[in-house]
């Protein structure tokens, strides 16, 4: 159903591991209870929806501390091509924005990979996990996007995510990035790190299969490249805008 925009603003939703979805009441943790309570403004006996970031929905209404659950209900796919974003994980706070806008923009995958410039090596997952689902939250995202465990380029080029169209970003490439899309139901972006990419990896990934584009004649932050890409491939394949 299609809710007018006065309703829609009103619509509360909180996105929570399917694991916690096992019975018909949700126990809430405190940073839930916080938002419902005290940003949402919500009582006891008001509705919510609760997502399981798989599709899933369950009408809800919120009690002391909890949510009992209704049925679950299942949500159609996002339309047009499931977008793999691969990436190397930017220093400091450029990463959460990176996660979180990536959530927002409807990217379906993310992988962390590590190169040879790569400037941050380390990471802690669960704290990235949590950004990404107080993203889904905030955007009220029916699915998930599924964050993989950080690997090595190498790794990556040998057992790469399924798609039909595989591109990395390429500063000096010929080719811009919407010439090279086609409708298909996968695409792999593949971005670099804040020096780029070494040459014996950028041979690596074309050798892989992996096509070269550019986003244009500035260099972009390593931030900012993936989200231009996902914003791109999602407009062009997808349903943004």
């Amino acid at each position: 159903m299609v809710l007018p925009d006065d309703e829609t603003a009103r619509v509360t939703r909180l996105v929570v591991d399917p694991v916690r979805l096992t019975g018909d009441e949700l126990v809430l943790e405190k940073e839930e209870l916080r938002y419902l309570r005290h940003v949402r403004r919500l009582s006891v006996g008001d509705p919510v929806t609760v997502r399981d970031g798989h599709g899933g929905e369950y009408p809800s209404t919120l009690q002391a501390g909890r949510l009992s659950l209704g049925p679950r209900i299942q949500l159609p796919e996002p339309a047009g091509a499931r977008v793999a974003l691969v990436f190397a994980p930017p220093k400091g706070r450029r990463m959460d924005v990176l996660l979180e806008k990536a959530t927002e923009i409807g990217a379906a995958d993310l992988h962390p990979v590590y190169t040879a410039r790569s400037v941050r090596k380390d990471g802690t997952a669960d704290r990235w996990s949590r950004i990404v689902r107080s993203a889904a939250t905030q955007c009220q995202a029916a699915f998930e996007p599924t964050l993989h465990a950080a690997t090595s380029l190498d790794a990556l080029l040998a057992d790469p995510p399924p798609a039909v169209l595989k591109l990395i970003a390429d500063p000096t490439a010929d080719t811009g990035l919407a010439t090279l899309l086609t409708p298909v139901d996968q695409v792999a972006i593949l971005t670099g790190p804040e020096g780029g990419f070494t040459d014996e990896e950028l041979t690596a990934a074309t050798t892989a299969g992996w096509q070269r584009f550019s986003l244009g004649p500035n260099v972009l932050r390593a931030e900012t490249a993936p989200l231009v890409a996902l914003t791109v491939v999602r407009h062009v394949l997808g349903d943004l805008g």
